[in-house]
Parts: structure tokens; sequence; C-alpha cells
């Protein structure tokens, strides 16, 4: 009996033995420094020096066609980076540690890249570490340089599939061109997914942030001496406010009140704990100041508005000292919209509590200080008379307004302020203010928030900047109520009317009287031709970054809908929105693939011309079989067309001697086909 000899098939994958071109190399390390590098700000140090020593290391080995380290030593690294990690963050979640882990893995998966499915995972990584970057911002500047290195990335798979030998050149613009051309199909689709697919009320990116550092107002609960002039050394943008109306206040009215501070220890001034009333809010018309404000991310619940608001936007509730706030942190870009009107004073019932909070004063006080409020208490007939009183104090005392005051004395910041150094930012003054207030019966409060503001004549909204932080004053007067009284007013006029940098240039000249401090104010205003040229390209990039936080950061459900509007569409269902999403994304991709479809020609002059020939004799009736040589072609097609025999012989026969023959093609050769083509 015969046995039958047992054989074994190998399966041999014919991608995986392929070799890697060196070039293709090259734009991976070139892709993934660049996906690495953007994260430099948030990357802790040891991991950065692992990924450039490392992976450069890597890089080069493979370049020269050494060894890599061995498995051992990798994974021996692979575990002290997982140490690294957690001693950094204490934690392996989170967007931190992630992106790290990313960088660590990245240069790991380098040390050992010998097949094209490592160059693959590789590639995703980059991917990975580049849209990454949307986790910590997401501005213009960071949607540039994550479109680029997307190309870049793209541009080594290109590199790694080109067909051909390994050490055949591909010109970097033939990738580069092929690359972008990629881009260019995906973007229809991305543009219809944005801004059709069915929204959430909450913004575009609602991804958990850890650390929002870099967006945090300085303004807190809590106020004390120095702190606000330490924020009004910052220009970050605080928000940006629109006038629906053209309805914007003078300068000298742009208070946008934030926080209401009640209780002081002498230092340090404390916001109260009042539960916020939330109801639904009637429409905003009448008569008022309407603002649609966008406001950055601090992280605190509190809102900003023109003084005092009428009516509130959705999901926030009003205090009863009359400042507002959102249910949750403000996290992410928050845009609303607030109906204000002006502080004339607010008749409003002073309760027995109120009055006892608003009159609360510290257990030491200078007694200077009592002194000084008692005898303006003993001379005046109303509260009126002593606010005059004080006024005359601050401004013919000598007070100065500065960001550098000095530092006070902790004991006695107060006392010392008003009768020693006299040098003062705006929480000093309304902090002394608000004390001898307070001390002479008169029942005061500080108020903290923003002032004024830059006008952007290119966008026709306002900008806010941390710089603009100020903090002012409410006193109580019987026939007014709570009335604002800005003691910084009376020592820089110029603070209020021009802003903090004319008030701090100012500042730093010294005392000016006269004309000499009118000289000042308007060179100060109208600066070198370099600065108004600055300013004018800045208020022009300014713009673009506004429209880019209204219609891409914070395009919500409420954005989603207005766009529909612009469309004619008064209101749409989500629902109907994601049909809307299914039908048209088929239907692009369809026609897109008819159009490549037929572009789909050889580079090669001579054979795109040849396969236009084809396509259009497959329109009149006779298709090319994909094995069909031109010569059988041309045959067929001469007896069923015998009357352009002669013409398509003409055209076979000149594609053969042009694509087969030895002798160079010339641009009269391929110019004399394509005129034969056309005239079939």
């Amino acid at each position: 009996m015969i046995k039958a000899k047992k054989t074994t098939i190998k399966i041999v994958d014919p991608i995986k033995d392929l070799p890697i071109p060196k070039s293709a190399i090259h734009w991976l390390a070139i892709s993934l420094t660049i996906a690495a590098g953007w994260h430099i700000p948030h990357t802790p140090a040891w991991a950065l020096a692992a990924f450039l020593v490392l992976g450069g290391y890597a890089y080069f080995q493979i370049i020269r066609d050494k060894p890599l380290p061995s498995a051992p030593l990798r994974l021996t690294l692979a575990g002290a980076s997982v140490v690294g990690i957690l001693i950094t963050y204490h934690s392996y979640m989170g967007r931190d540690p992630g992106i790290t882990a990313l960088i660590v893995l990245s240069t790991f998966k380098l040390m050992e890249l010998n097949t094209r499915r490592d160059f693959m995972i590789l590639v995703f990584l980059a991917y990975f570490l580049v849209f990454g970057n949307f986790l910590f911002d997401q501005s213009i500047e960071d949607l540039a340089f994550t479109l680029t290195a997307t190309i870049l990335i793209t541009g080594s798979l290109i590199r790694l599939n080109h067909p051909g030998k390994e050490t055949d050149k591909v010109r970097i613009s033939h990738v580069l061109k092929f690359s972008l051309r990629l881009f260019a199909f995906s973007l229809p689709f991305t543009i219809i997914l944005f801004f059709l697919f069915p929204r959430t009320t909450g913004p575009l990116w609602n991804l958990s942030q850890e650390s929002l550092s870099r967006f945090q107002s300085g303004i807190s609960d809590m106020i004390s001496p120095g702190q606000i002039a330490e924020t009004a050394q910052s220009n970050i943008l605080a928000f940006q406010v629109e006038f629906p109306n053209n309805d914007m206040p003078r300068p000298v009215d742009l208070y946008f009140r934030g926080i209401v501070l009640w209780y002081t220890d002498g230092e340090k001034w404390h916001q109260d704990i009042f539960p916020a009333r939330y109801r639904r809010q009637p429409p905003m018309t009448g008569e008022g100041i309407l603002q649609r404000i966008t406001l950055q991310p601090h992280n605190q619940r509190w809102l900003f508005g023109i003084d005092r608001p009428l009516v509130l936007p959705r999901w926030s509730g009003q205090l009863p000292d009359g400042s507002f706030q959102t249910l949750f942190p403000v996290k992410s870009l928050y845009r609303y919209d607030v109906f204000s009107r002006l502080n004339t004073g607010n008749i409003e019932e002073l309760t027995e509590e109120s009055r006892q909070r608003s009159l609360q004063l510290p257990r030491k006080l200078d007694p200077r200080l009592e002194v000084l409020a008692m005898e303006w208490k003993d001379k005046a007939s109303s509260n009126a008379d002593i606010v005059k009183e004080a006024e005359n104090f601050f401004t013919t005392g000598g007070f100065v307004y500065t960001l550098k005051p000095g530092v006070m004395d902790e004991e006695n910041p107060n006392g010392d302020f008003l009768f020693d150094k006299r040098k003062g930012f705006c929480e000093h003054y309304a902090s002394a203010f608000a004390l001898l207030m307070r001390t002479a019966g008169v029942p005061s409060r500080v108020i903290v928030g923003y002032q004024g503001g830059q006008y952007n004549e290119v966008g026709k909204y306002l900008e806010v900047r941390q710089r603009d932080a100020h903090a002012w004053t409410e006193v109580w007067f019987e026939d007014r109520g709570w009335v604002r009284v800005d003691p910084t007013a009376w020592i820089s006029p110029e603070r209020l009317l021009y802003g903090m940098e004319v008030s701090e240039t100012l500042s730093a000249m010294g005392i000016l009287q006269g004309r000499s401090r009118e000289e000042a104010i308007e060179n100060a205003l109208k600066g070198s031709f370099f600065k108004r040229v600055m300013n004018f390209l800045k208020q022009h990039w300014d713009n673009i970054n506004y429209k880019w936080d209204v219609w891409i950061i914070s395009y919500d459900r409420f954005r989603q809908l207005d766009f529909m509007k612009l469309l004619g569409f008064d209101h749409v269902e989500r629902f109907e929105l994601l049909i809307a999403v299914l039908v048209i994304i088929p239907v692009l991709f369809f026609i897109l693939s008819y159009f490549l479809k037929r572009r789909a020609l050889s580079p090669d002059p001579v054979l795109k011309l040849y396969q236009y020939f084809c396509i259009k004799m497959g329109k009149i009736g006779i298709t090319r079989m994909h094995w069909e040589g031109p010569i059988h072609f041309q045959e067929r097609a001469s007896v069923r067309f015998p009357q352009k025999s002669g013409l398509v012989s003409q055209i076979t026969g000149l594609f053969v001697r042009l694509r087969y023959g030895k002798p160079p093609v010339k641009k009269e050769d391929i110019h004399q086909l394509k005129k034969l083509v056309r005239k079939l």
C-alpha cells in the first residue's frame, strides 16, 4: 500500500516581505518629529529626551542597515517609561499622560522597525499625535499645523507604496501633490459633516481638559492687594462683545460686572454664598443694551455683562447682588446674550441682613482710618456728602495710580496705602474706599470685573482682555439704592477713557499737568507709524480668530440652527439633519468616484490619449476589453465601423510606434496623436 506523502503549503505574505524604501524612512522620521515637536510645551523633558536620543539612534541605525536594539533592552526602557509617566502624572489616565505615552510608544516602535506593518503602525501613531493637539488648543495656528503634519504623514504612506524599485528616486513634489490631492478629495465630506451633522447643545470640543491654566481668568471670588495688578499685566483675551443694536456705551460706562465681594478681613475681600435664582427669561427687548458675548474658558461659573442685567442668557441664574452665573464651570468657549442697563442707581430694598453684611468691618482697623472716616461722618448730612469728602481726599492727597505700587504692610495694607505709600492699583483704591465708607456708616461692597476694552473696527466688536480687569465699589444711597462709585476715576480718569495702556504710560512719566499731560495722552494714543501698521494687521488677524471662534469652535446646536436659517430653513430637527447627511454623503461619494474614474488615466501623455480614444470608442458602441491589445482592438473596430477604419488605423499605428518604438517621443508626435483623437 502506497502512503500519500504529506505536503505543507507555506503561505507567503508578499507585502510583509517587501523592503521599506530609505526615502520613506526619511518621510516618516520628519513626520514623527513634527508631530511630537508640537507637544513640547506640555511634555516632560525626559520623554522628549528619550524621543530625540533613542529615536534618533534608531533612525540612523535603520538608514545604515545596522542592527536595532535588542528586545530585552526595549522592554526595559518601556518599563522605565511607564514608571516615569506614573511618577510625573500620578496616573496613566487622562490627556497629558496619554500624549506622553504616545510619544514614548512611537520611539520604541521606531526602535523595532523591520516590516511594512511596523511602518504602518508608526504612521497611525503619528496621526494620533497630531490630532491629539486639538485636546490642548483649537486655534487657527493649530489647524494649520495639523493640516501640514497630516499631509506629510500621508506623504510617507504614499512614498512607502510608490510603485517601482526600492532605490528608485521619487520627486518630493510628486509625493506632496498626491497627498494634497487626497486631502482635497476629503474636504467636501469634512465640510458637510461639520456643518450638517446633528449637534448637541454643547460646543464642538466637549472633551474633558484637566489643565485650563492658559485660559483661566485672573479674577477669582477673593481679591487681595496686588492681585488684579498682576492680572492686568496679561494680554490674554477674556471675552469679546458685540452690540447688535449698535448702542455700545461710552468707554467710561463699559463696566462688565462679574463678582460682588462682601466680607473682608482687612487684607482680602471674599464673595458671599447666595442661592442663584433660575427662571424662564423674557424676550430681550425694550430699553436696555443687548450684548452678545463670547467668553473664553475660565473654569468658573460666573458670567459678565454690563452693569445691571435685566434679561439673562439660557441656563443661567441671578444672584441677589445683581451678578449671574451658569449651572456649570465654563470649560470651553461660551457664547451668550445678555440684556442690561447702565448703573444709574438701583431702587431696591436693603434688608437688615444685607445692611449688616455691607457694614462688616475687620477686627483690626488702622486708627487713622477710623479717625478720618468719623471726621467725614461728622461733617456730612448724607451718604452722598461722605462720598464727596472721600473724593476730595483722594484727588488732593497726591495719590498715584500704578501697576507697581510696591508691597504693602501685610498687617495693615489699607492703612499703609492710604497714609504712607499713596500708590496703588484699582483693588487698593476700591478696598480702602469701601472700608472708609463702612467705617463712616455707609453700606458698601466691592465689585470685580472688567472695565473698557479695545474696539475692533474691522469686526465691529469690543475686545476685553485680562489687562482690563478692574475693581470698583458700590455704595448705598437711601434715595437711589446701590450706586457705582469708582475711586480709580478720581485718580486716573484716563484709565476709563483710553484704557490701561495710556494710563500706565502716564504713570511711568510721573505727574503731568495741563498741556504736558494732554500732549502725552495724544502721543500715547497716536503711536508711531510702525505701531499703527501693526495695530492695523493685528485687528484683521484678531477678527479672523474671532470668526473662527464663533463659527467653528463654538459651533453648537444653536449656531447650527442659525446656519440653517441662513440657508432658508427656519427650523430643522436633528433627525432631519441626520437623514440629510446619510443621503448627501453617498451621493457626493458617487459623484466624486465617477469623475475620478474618468480622470484615472495614465500620467504618460501617449497612453493617456490612447485611453481617451478607447473611451470615445466605447461611447459609439465598441468597448475595448481589458485583455485586448491595440492591434486586435483596431481590427475589431474597423470591422464594426468601416467608415472610421482609416482614422482608427492611423491612431493605433501612431500609438504603437510612440509607445513601443525606440525613438524618443517628441512633442510634435503627441500633438499629432491628440489631433487625430479629437478628429474622431
